[in-house]
């Protein structure tokens, strides 16, 4: 599915076809539209990388996928420090930089995978992070209070550093003179 030009239309097109369960939404990074479709991680259509929220579906998990094994209804274990959370979301964002899309899923398509699609919307700069998920992937995204709190309260700045020095490797690799006065730029506020 590796694209330079990746087309959100075609792809949203392409993949409501393989599942209604499964639903979508759209961020900007670093200057690149990407697709995260999600829902039940059973669900993911064949050939996409995963990232699997869900402790009960360690068996789904594919050679390539991420994976934060979250309660239901629940958050990222004690064990899962904050370090290795912005670890598995830099990984995320090194597969939606390289492929355009990535699946996202839970048990259910909502809580926990919610969860992952609102930090990864924090990183990319949103400040109502939630509020974006739940208005263009689901209405019931992020179910619980504590799901609520671990977005408002995670640390993301470590995703953030990272973000930006993609956008200065994607400069130093097309070249300043090829990409002209149109740099691409990430959604990142100064921390």
């Amino acid at each position: 599915m590796r694209s330079s030009f990746f087309d959100v239309d075609n792809m949203r097109r392409v993949l409501s076809t393989d599942s209604p369960r499964i639903n979508f939404t759209v961020l900007k990074v670093c200057g690149r539209a990407v697709l995260l479709a999600g829902g039940p991680f059973d669900c993911r259509p064949d050939g996409l990388r995963g990232f699997c929220a869900a402790r009960e579906l360690t068996h789904l998990i594919a050679w390539g996928d991420m994976y934060l094994l979250i309660p239901d209804f629940g958050i990222p274990r004690r064990e899962d420090t904050p370090w290795n959370v912005s670890y598995v979301l830099k990984q995320a964002f090194r597969v939606l930089l390289e492929d355009g899309v990535l699946y996202v899923g839970c048990a259910g398509g909502r809580g926990r995978t919610g969860l992952i699609l609102a930090l990864l919307a924090k990183a990319t700069g949103l400040h109502r992070p939630i509020d974006y998920v739940r208005a263009t992937y689901h209405p019931e995204a992020v179910e619980t209070d504590e799901q609520f709190q671990y977005v408002q309260d995670f640390d993301i700045r470590a995703v953030r550093r990272w973000l930006r020095w993609q956008r200065v490797r994607m400069v130093l690799r097309l070249g300043v003179g090829k990409i002209g006065h149109s740099l691409p730029t990430c959604q990142t506020p100064t921390d």
